[in-house]
């Protein structure tokens, strides 16, 4: 790889440092956002004949954290010479307000989970700087902090926004396709795993169990509910009532059916 590490090395000796033109008044910090990024450091690669291309991966599950991971490859054109690596950013909580509402949702949340590690990535690979960096620091408290105004407050996604089959379309929360591609026993394990946190599977669940009250005649108001306290309102199940209730539901209706 004598050309592209030539290359490289060609690139860091032009000193070339990325300016954190933007403001972050929530912190009251300075920072360079992706675009300045490609900006500061294309102009450099090409005239050194270098490119790159990021991918983003699976979503991977680490114990009971999700890992949103990209992959870079730095090239050298004329030799066909690149370098390639894996960065994994954990996917964090949903930063809220003091009364627990989300001022994202899990989609955004994906996105900038995503463009950070883009322009981390890219730096590292070059070995450029944008001078005293306390990101780290920042996102952590960014994550814990009260943002947004009540204007440009945005809910979480909640599980009727993925009923009647659009969670179908959604990403598995193990990293290991759509959840409409997989097979119903993959899936069962899926549900059983992530019901309590991923939306998605929640609407799953309450498809299956809405099937079923169809194929039978009855409704959510109809159907004799197990011990507990359970809302009038269907949207308002939470997602291990909507399990609990599925498997309810197969056991009190006849002839029993698959969820």
């Amino acid at each position: 790889m004598t050309k592209l590490l030539s290359a490289i090395a060609a690139v860091q000796s032009e000193g070339v440092t990325v300016s954190k033109n933007r403001k972050n008044t929530a912190l009251n910090s300075t920072y360079a956002n992706l675009s300045d990024v490609i900006t500061a450091i294309l102009p450099v690669m090409y005239s050194n004949g270098l490119s790159f291309i990021q991918m983003p991966g699976a979503i991977r599950t680490e114990g009971k954290v999700l890992a949103v991971s990209l992959c870079t490859q730095i090239i050298h054109a004329e030799s066909g010479e690149k370098i390639e690596f894996t960065t994994e950013i954990p996917l964090g909580d949903l930063p809220t307000t003091r009364d627990g509402r989300a001022t994202i949702n899990w989609a955004q949340a994906y996105g900038l989970t995503l463009t950070y590690a883009k322009r981390y990535a890219l730096l590292s690979a070059l070995g450029i700087s944008t001078g005293d960096d306390r990101d780290a620091q920042q996102l952590t408290e960014k994550m814990s902090a009260v943002t947004g105004s009540e204007e440009d407050w945005t809910p979480a996604p909640h599980w009727t926004d993925f009923a009647k089959g659009l969670w179908k379309s959604q990403p598995s929360p193990s990293g290991d396709g759509l959840l409409g591609d997989m097979t119903i026993e993959a899936r069962r394990m899926i549900l059983a795993a992530h019901v309590n946190n991923y939306p998605a599977c929640q609407a799953c669940v309450a498809d299956g169990i809405a099937n079923l009250l169809l194929q039978h005649g009855t409704t959510y108001e109809d159907l004799p509910k197990p011990a507990g306290t359970w809302p009038d309102n269907w949207a308002e199940l939470t997602g291990s009532q909507l399990w609990t209730l599925a498997r309810h539901a197969k056991e009190t209706l006849t002839p029993k059916q698959e969820i």
